[in-house]
């Protein structure tokens, strides 16, 4: 075997790990997030995509949305 087979041999089982390493993060990560989204949801009774931050409104005009650069 040459050299250079015995260096693609190895990355190559290098890379298979990184990759099984990497779906394993990927699915711990999911199911984090999916047991904290289960926890908001039986929390606030909406789904976590569902809940919404409160929308200022001017007093003088009900349909004017204030901008976060303005002052509230």
């Amino acid at each position: 075997m040459s050299n250079n087979q015995v260096v693609i041999d190895t990355l190559v089982k290098k890379r298979e790990q990184l990759l099984a390493e990497k779906a394993a993060a990927i699915s711990r990560f999911d199911n984090e997030i999916q047991e904290l989204e289960t926890a908001l949801e039986e929390l606030s009774g909406k789904k976590v995509w569902e809940a919404t931050g409160e929308v200022i409104y001017d007093d003088l005009n009900p349909d004017y949305i204030k901008s976060s650069q303005e002052e509230l």
